[in-house]
């Protein structure tokens, strides 16, 4: 394990598997996130405790991102939607994102641990703006009106996040 990677690298790792996620087929998709994920934990991960933060965080925001999509508020590319039975759940693109992003808040997140006010207001223009642009890449639609979706994705964002940076501060070693 390395002693202490510079936290743009760990920046640079999401934002690279993003572009994948987005832009590549499913299986260079999950490629590249386990990839990220097995990188992310060698040079990254101090405690165990992060691995549970991380999945709690994907698995809930995938979750939400399903729920809201089962509900019509946004509809995803069929043919790239998770099916289950009669329960369309988000596409599997989007997991992706949600496992990369969370291996961000213990490291290059954690500025906003001593800043939610700043972590907040970033969050209520950045989400709805890369939600937007996001379904223009992927085929997604937005209900209408469309700032009713915006605003619950940023809502749950908001939730996610600061008690995403707040656990990630409880066990951070440093």
């Amino acid at each position: 394990m390395v002693k202490s990677a510079p936290l743009w690298l760990n920046a640079l790792l999401f934002q690279a598997n993003w572009f994948v996620c987005v832009f590549a087929p499913i299986h260079w998709l999950l490629i590249s996130t386990i990839i990220l994920l097995i990188v992310h934990g060698f040079i990254f991960v101090k405690v165990k405790q992060e691995w549970g933060l991380i999945l709690t965080f994907a698995l809930t925001g995938f979750l939400l991102d399903s729920i809201i999509a089962y509900l019509g508020l946004v509809m995803f590319n069929p043919l790239e939607s998770i099916t289950i039975g009669k329960i369309t759940l988000a596409p599997l693109w989007l997991l992706g994102l949600w496992l990369s992003f969370s291996t961000c808040l213990c490291h290059c997140l954690k500025i906003f641990q001593q800043r939610q006010r700043l972590l907040c207001i970033i969050t209520v223009f950045a989400i709805p703006l890369n939600y937007f642009i996001g379904a223009k890449l992927t085929q997604t639609t937005f209900s209408e009106p469309a700032i009713l979706p915006l605003g619950l994705i940023t809502l749950y964002w908001l939730v996610l996040l600061i008690l995403g940076v707040m656990y990630a501060k409880r066990i951070s070693p440093f």
